[in-house]
């Protein structure tokens, strides 16, 4: 089957197994989140490994892939027909899944989404000169920290561009900041404090509201009234790598499900929004 084809286009994902979709910009530990995610059974997809098929770049490796950003004779920007396939496959397989999946995708694929869907959708955030910091140690001794600035510059501009192409969806816009349920990311402006504890702040987060998720999907209240307060107390605890928690989470209403939260967040609420560098 063609994988542009969604079976069940303009429904809901159909399915009561969870699916949890992870999505930032560049080096904002997309790929260490859902590592974690994955040990809790969840099939992992990688949006990027198959735009990189689509792409014809299967043979390089992922610091190869970086460094030819700074390639002087760079090629010009994605005009998103790769990166609309993309999102079409990923979407047919959240589709079609018979097992909890988490997908890890820099790009649209969580906006793409219909309003009412039992997804967990989670975004990290960081500024432009953390994830520059991290993609220097990443790549230590092999650029300099302007050279690693660059790269996240080049890579968030082709995402955002090739996202506009394919969708007509502007990734800068804060709007689409209130479609997810959780928002974690590094407080620090310039540079990390604290790496090791950023990434463990962030992942507890987030599992602590995936427990949440997943006891709402099976319609347990009794499991739900202890995974809310468990992840209540670890929001506050870890309160400066919250950037939010939908009330779906935090609170929610028991003749609510899942589905339908959409309908029920508070959109005057500020979201801080850290931005990318395109």
């Amino acid at each position: 089957m063609d994988e542009s084809y969604i079976p069940a286009q303009h429904k809901s994902l159909g399915s009561a197994f969870p699916a949890v979709m992870v999505t930032g910009w560049t080096a904002s530990g997309k790929t260490t989140l859902v590592e974690h995610l994955a040990r809790t059974g969840l099939r992992r997809i990688t949006a990027s490994k198959l735009l990189i098929k689509r792409l014809g770049e299967t043979q390089s490796t992922k610091m190869e892939r970086l460094l030819s950003w700074l390639a002087s004779d760079l090629p010009t920007l994605r005009e998103g027909e790769a990166d609309r396939l993309t999102d079409l496959a990923v979407l047919r397989r959240l589709t079609t899944r018979d097992e909890g999946c988490v997908v890890e995708s820099a790009g649209s694929v969580s906006l793409l989404l219909p309003p009412y869907n039992e997804a967990l959708l989670v975004r990290l955030d960081a500024t432009p000169q953390v994830r520059t910091e991290r993609l220097g140690r990443l790549l230590t001794g092999r650029i300099t920290a302007v050279e690693a600035a660059l790269i996240v510059e080049r890579k968030d501009a082709a995402t955002a561009h090739a996202c506009q192409q394919a969708w007509g969806l502007n990734l800068n816009d804060a709007t689409y900041l209130h479609r997810y349920d959780v928002i974690v990311g590094c407080p620090d402006e310039r540079t990390c404090a604290n790496p090791q504890l950023c990434r463990s702040a962030t992942s507890e987060v987030v599992i602590a509201s995936y427990q949440v998720y997943r006891t709402l999907l099976g319609a347990d209240r009794h499991a739900t009234a202890i995974a809310v307060d468990r992840l209540n107390e670890t929001a506050e605890r870890l309160s400066p790598w919250v950037y939010r928690l939908g009330p779906s989470l935090t609170a929610p209403d028991p003749r609510q499900d899942w589905t339908s939260r959409m309908a029920h967040h508070d959109f005057d609420i500020d979201v801080p929004r850290r931005g990318a560098s395109c």
